[in-house]
């Protein structure tokens, strides 16, 4: 059996990915416990659950019925992982706990968590642990740099070549929603089919040298207030999306943010809100699918892997003087849909043209989508 561990909300819609697609069966598992890292790093991890009680309840309903559990000891974990055929992480479970299963693939993607995985490579065998990045671009030097990698260089990546494979998974979801209908897809989330959709991320970097707004409330919320009202004078039905999960509402607070500070004083300029994660395909990306565009206030992820994957034109008004200082901070693919023009600071005509210009080239280049090659790379031995 295949296992996938869940620690967090963002996480759900790979998680059913996983579980819809795999040619052998899957358990999601869920560890709800506390345990520090084996390896004694510098800065130490710990394993633990991001879920509060009333979204784990949510999570049974939203899963079939015996596959998902939620794990309460350690012991029981290691059991679960040592008796697995093969075990799928994002990473955490690999560089906190020693090798314990025969089979395991850390799902790094956009190199999340790289650096830690190339510090755990030695302790496991060879191809015992693979790591999986959205396409083959993502090891190359001339093109990433440094991003990700901390104190490693390309060597730690060469000596250990073959624990890597690029292959996307995400980008199945499109394949699967192009099976239905959009006006089918918008009334089960209660949209309208007569007007454009626009979908409003929310949420502001907490990151002042990578935000536009230098990471400033005030500036943040005054900007989407005069943006919305533009919106809305242009015709758009405005869907609000915001991650309200545990991990996330500990992060809001501990930056006092204004997704949940100040959300009120928006929220008149909303005609919906949805929320979290559901159903499958998962609820975000039926959502972006959907829509004309994605109001992006402020440097996100969102733009890169899910609006992008779905063919979505990201709105996000900027200046050249923030873009010249932060190009070379902010993820190398977030840059380079800059630069093709996927995501524009001006709703014209020609913003919207240059989009489908230029969409498919960039998702050959950073996404290699093919759930078959995925599970083929993702269970050889």
């Amino acid at each position: 059996m295949v296992i996938f561990v869940l620690y967090t909300a963002r996480d759900v819609g790979l998680a059913k990915l996983i579980l819809n697609t795999c040619p052998i069966p899957v358990l999601v598992i869920i560890p709800n416990l506390i345990y520090s890292d084996e390896y004694n790093w510098q800065k130490t991890k710990k394993l633990r659950s991001n879920f509060n009680i009333f979204e784990t309840i949510k999570l049974f309903k939203d899963f079939p019925r015996g596959k998902l559990k939620i794990i309460f000891s350690i012991r029981k974990l290691k059991k679960i992982l040592y008796s697995s055929t093969l075990v799928i992480d994002r990473g955490l479970t690999f560089f906190t706990l020693k090798p314990i299963a025969k089979n395991n693939l850390a799902l790094s993607l956009n190199r999340a968590y790289l650096n830690r995985l190339l510090d755990v490579l030695p302790y496991y065998e060879t191809k015992q642990l693979k790591i999986c990045m959205h396409s083959d671009i993502w090891f190359k030097d001339e093109i990433l740099g440094n991003f990700q990698m901390d104190q490693h260089s390309y060597k730690s990546i060469k000596d250990n070549i073959k624990s890597f494979f690029g292959a996307d998974i995400l980008g199945h979801y499109y394949y699967l929603l192009e099976q239905d209908c959009n006006n089918t897809i918008k009334k089960g989330l209660g949209l309208p089919t007569n007007k454009k959709i626009v979908m409003v991320s929310t949420r502001m970097c907490g990151n002042p040298e990578w935000s536009v707004f230098s990471s400033d409330p005030d500036k943040f919320i005054s900007s989407v207030k005069k943006n919305l009202v533009k919106l809305k004078n242009e015709g758009y039905f405005i869907v609000s999306r915001r991650r309200l999960g545990k991990h996330d509402k500990a992060f809001y607070k501990a930056n006092h943010s204004p997704d949940i500070f100040r959300f009120n004083e928006i929220s008149n300029l909303i005609d919906l809100e949805l929320n979290g994660n559901g159903g499958f395909p998962d609820l975000l990306y039926r959502l972006l699918y959907v829509s004309d565009v994605m109001y992006m206030p402020d440097i996100s992820g969102i733009a890169f892997v899910e609006a992008a994957l779905m063919r979505c034109p990201v709105y996000m008004p900027h200046t050249s003087k923030w873009f010249k200082e932060a190009k070379n901070k902010i993820n190398p693919g977030l840059l380079d849909m800059f630069n093709n023009k996927l995501i524009f600071k001006d709703l014209t005509e020609k913003s919207f043209k240059d989009f489908k210009l230029n969409i498919n080239n960039f998702l050959s280049k950073w996404y290699r989508t093919d759930i078959n090659r995925f599970w083929k790379k993702a269970l050889k031995n």
